[in-house]
């Protein structure tokens, strides 16, 4: 079994940073109005969804390859992919919400037409644990 981080970009660790901060002071805020109930319950949904939840993508994205299967995992996220099920790797810089944290993307192919991209921090020793030689062509 191997486990692969995910690359993460500058710009969304920033990013992720700055809602992060900003969840805290608006919940800060609530709480420095009054130390309601209504109050405290806003203040703690704020502080879940715009700290907890981002914080906890950001801390889990990971990418586990055991003989048999790719797992991925990205916070409350899980996809199991059977290796022998993957047809097609390429690189790919799309934008589009995945488990990744970078733009420096893989796309894995598998099972019919499904798709999901993922960013391994090293791509290449990813790529050799999945029991493949190199990315196919565009």
């Amino acid at each position: 079994m191997k486990v692969f981080k995910s690359k993460t970009d500058t710009w969304l660790f920033l990013v992720i940073f700055a809602v992060i901060v900003a969840s805290c002071a608006a919940a800060l805020q609530l709480l420095h109005k009054s130390v309601s109930l209504e109050n405290l319950l806003s203040a703690l949904v704020v502080i879940t969804i715009g700290a907890a939840l981002p914080l906890w993508l950001f801390l889990s994205t990971r990418y586990v390859v055991t003989a048999k299967e790719l797992l991925i995992q990205c916070g409350p996220l899980q996809w199991k992919i059977a290796i022998e099920h993957i047809s097609v790797i390429r690189e790919t810089r799309n934008p589009l919400g995945s488990p990744a944290l970078s733009l420096d993307r893989l796309l894995i192919c598998y099972e019919n037409g499904k798709e999901i991209m993922i960013s391994p921090r090293d791509k290449n020793a990813f790529i050799n644990a999945l029991g493949r030689n190199d990315l196919d062509p565009i």
